[in-house]
């Protein structure tokens, strides 16, 4: 009966997004300390919604995610509904929460992802009791062994390759420093725009086949990276180092940029749920993705200037 009580307290009620309903629970609400956790998420959303993906990395808040699993879709008339399951557990402990966990979801005919959430939930992480009324025992000391060649052994080979990787490293400063002493020659390397030489990534890219020969998480990465050095050296947005919302909320700041912040929300999510949520896109989805690049770095490219034509007025005889 305890169990079920708190099985009862622990639940969340469901969170609505456009027909999604989430609910997320435990089984307790309390802890110990490393002990194992499972979340489950049970979802039930519209028959005509699809591709209902958790966005659960190796971390959930405070938690280390260890295991996942989900159940298979169940379709009741005009209702589907699904099940996961996230082992978790902690090494802080207090009161603590589980984050909200996002879920990227489309509807059919729709090419623009949507974000539904479960609400936090509340639990209580407790350490291991100790008995402070007990005894406490020594401890035994380590038993002195003799000493065999095989012991001594050991040691000589790693001295000896200490000995040899510093005269290596001797030789190689050496090396150097006599390198540094003369003057290199100094060569002009022509500065290449930065659209340029995104689109001359991509087209290298392309014509690898990364997601025809199977290699989509590869594909989806290089696609990505190539877009945020674009953002990078473009408008001095420090994409490489920041996560979807952040680029996103650096671009809104870049006027220059405006046009391309919802084509460019689709192309870093899809890459995200590829890359980290396990989500196996079409064919179709992997040619769009490519089409989305491009289309970005074309549509933000510098123009080039254009140069006024003056025309010269005859000059008539009086």
């Amino acid at each position: 009966m305890g169990l079920f009580i708190l099985a009862i307290v622990a639940a969340v009620g469901p969170v609505h997004a456009q027909g999604v309903r989430l609910k997320a629970w435990t089984d307790s609400t309390s802890y110990e300390i490393g002990r194992w956790i499972t979340l489950r998420i049970d979802g039930e959303m519209p028959a005509q919604i699809d591709s209902l993906i958790p966005v659960v990395f190796d971390t959930l808040g405070r938690f280390e995610v260890l295991a996942r699993k989900t159940s298979q879709p169940e379709l009741e008339g005009d209702i589907k509904r699904q099940t996961w399951r996230f082992r978790l557990t902690t090494f802080d402990a207090g009161d603590v929460k589980i984050p909200a966990v996002p879920f990227a979801y489309r509807t059919a005919g729709d090419t623009l992802w949507h974000i539904a959430r479960t609400e936090p939930l509340a639990l209580t992480i407790t350490t291991v009791a100790v008995d402070t009324s007990a005894d406490f025992k020594d401890i035994k000391p380590p038993l002195d062994a003799p000493w065999a060649w095989e012991d001594v052994l050991p040691y000589l080979i790693f001295l000896w390759a200490v000995a040899v990787i510093a005269a290596l490293a001797f030789l190689i400063v050496h090396y150097r420093k006599k390198q540094a002493a003369a003057p290199a020659p100094s060569v002009m390397r022509p500065v290449v725009p930065a659209h340029e030489a995104a689109i001359a990534a991509l087209h290298n890219l392309e014509e690898r086949h990364l997601w025809q020969k199977g290699k989509v998480k590869e594909y989806y990465s290089e696609v990505t990276e190539i877009i945020r050095q674009y953002f990078e050296h473009r408008f001095r947005v420090r994409a490489l180092e920041m996560t979807t919302d952040e680029v996103l909320s650096g671009l809104k700041r870049v006027r220059e940029a405006d046009s391309v912040v919802s084509d460019t929300s689709k192309l870093l999510l899809t890459a995200d749920l590829v890359k980290f949520a396990k989500y196996a896109p079409t064919p179709d989805e992997n040619a769009e993705e490519m089409a989305l690049a491009y289309a970005v770095v074309r549509h933000t490219a510098p123009k080039a200037p254009v140069e006024a034509v003056h025309r010269k007025e005859p000059v008539h005889a009086r």
